[in-house]
């Protein structure tokens, strides 16, 4: 089951795109554990770059569940760099889910792939 978080400052489309995102995700990349998205605002850059930074955290003594955190810089978010944190961070809770290392590289990258094909698709 997921379960979101929509911190101050996320404009409701962000968190819009977020969700559908994720309900196409699902299709492809069955959820197992109860997971928490945290969609967190911020600041625009003052050179006005767009910015998504993202980090997946597995559960360990101060975390009981998986979370996705997504933090949107914005000055006009381009929905692509929403939708590519997003399964950039799911390929990550799909290692932790299958029981393989949290690491960058080339399975990262498969998996990240795959996964913005999926939401592609819809």
């Amino acid at each position: 089951m997921i379960h979101w978080t929509i911190g101050q400052g996320v404009p409701k489309y962000l968190e819009q795109h977020a969700r559908s995102v994720v309900k196409k995700i699902i299709k492809c990349s069955p959820v197992l554990h109860d997971l928490r998205i945290v969609l967190v605002g911020a600041y625009t850059y003052p050179s006005g770059l767009d910015m998504v930074c993202g980090e997946f955290a597995s559960p360990h003594a101060s975390e009981a569940t998986p979370t996705i955190y997504a933090c949107v810089f914005s000055s006009g978010e381009r929905l692509s760099h929403i939708t590519d944190t997003i399964c950039h961070e799911w390929g990550h809770y799909e290692q932790y889910r299958d029981r393989k290392p949290l690491v960058e590289g080339s399975d990262i990258e498969q998996r990240t792939r795959r996964l913005m094909e999926a939401v592609e698709r819809g």
